[in-house]
């Protein structure tokens, strides 16, 4: 295990700042990477929890790059562009009126 080489202090309420540093370093995402808290002899470890993937509403790929989007809709990278397509496509002739209207 390679040491970070920074001492943090625990506020009132138990709680740590993680260094920008390792947040990059490790991938962390704000408010959705989860991280599980081990116990082992007297050391506090942190590690990144691997949540199951889950399967993308369109294609049905299963990947740790698919993301849950409003209204609980889970979209894999490939799944979310052709959704995109689709409402563009659907949508393109209100679209280019707002445009026209804009230029006016």
């Amino acid at each position: 295990m390679k040491a970070a080489g920074v001492v943090r202090k625990i506020d009132k309420l138990g709680r740590i700042v993680i260094p920008k540093e390792v947040i990059k370093r490790l991938n962390i995402e704000v408010n959705s990477t989860l991280l599980e808290v081990k116990i082992e002899d007297e050391k506090i470890i942190l590690e990144k929890y691997d949540v199951p993937s889950r399967a993308c509403a369109v294609t049905g790929e299963v990947s740790h790059e698919n993301k849950i989007y409003e209204g609980n809709i889970c979209l894999s990278p490939k799944g979310a562009y052709a959704l995109y397509s689709q409402i563009v496509e659907d949508n393109w002739s209100k679209i280019e009126e707002e445009r026209r209207k804009k230029q006016k």
